[in-house]
């Protein structure tokens, strides 16, 4: 071998033997990952919803409460009126309640140009106690936001009374369904807005005839606490 090519063929035999002693950099193992271990806490697909937990829970206390309240039938009568609610919950959905108000009533304006017209006074009697026991049922609970600054908590409820309307001597049997609204305050208060209608049945000269009509009622009281404990 010519003797001028043999410092060349060592340096490449060299070179040779470097690049196939170093791995490549891509042929490095990577590290093994991580395992990842199952959350025990994780809720079910199918676990129900829940806005919060709930302020101001009902279950298993007693509630009074002032109302105020004007009675709207279709007669000639302005009705306003006071009284108290009182009731017990059950349980967070359903509840038993006793109403009494007290009615102030007169004729209305048209009732007075039907007098002053003809004469004749309205048949019906101007009503003036309502004594009444029913059910309410919460039927959701929810939050909202007023003005961007207090959060208000309420039940939509539905709200369902049976009782009597005294009216003058006499003695309507009555009832009252409808929506209602109680919502949760801070200290246990409460307030309830309840839109029922109402039917009486009074008798009159020509029989046992029914009045249809309308209890807004707005009321605002306390919730009192479960075994002398907030």
């Amino acid at each position: 071998m010519n003797a001028s090519l043999r410092p060349t063929l060592l340096l490449l035999a060299g070179v040779s033997v470097l690049l196939t002693s170093t791995p490549p950099a891509h042929a490095q193992s990577s590290p093994a990952p991580a395992s990842v271990e199952p959350l025990s806490n994780t809720p079910p697909v199918n676990a129900r919803a829940t806005v919060e937990d709930r302020v101001g829970d009902k279950s298993a206390r007693f509630y009074a409460l002032a109302t105020g309240t004007w009675l709207v039938r279709n007669d000639f009568y302005d009705s306003p009126g006071y009284g108290l609610d009182a009731g017990y919950y059950f349980n967070e959905r359903w509840g038993a309640e006793l109403r009494l108000l007290r009615l102030h009533s007169s004729l209305s304006q048209a009732g007075k140009t039907v007098l002053q017209q003809s004469g004749l006074a309205p048949d019906l009697r101007a009503p003036d106690v309502w004594l009444s026991a029913g059910v309410r049922s919460s039927v959701g609970y929810a939050k909202i936001l007023l003005w961007d600054r207090f959060v208000t908590r309420f039940d939509p409820q539905l709200v369902a009374h049976a009782g009597v309307l005294f009216a003058e001597e006499r003695i309507a049997p009555s009832i009252a369904v409808g929506p209602g609204v109680l919502v949760h305050l801070k200290w246990d208060l409460q307030v309830k807005f309840d839109l029922l209608l109402t039917a009486n049945f009074e008798r009159r000269q020509r029989g046992i005839t029914p009045a249809f009509g309308v209890l807004p009622t707005l009321s605002f009281g306390w919730s009192l606490p479960r075994g002398g404990q907030p």
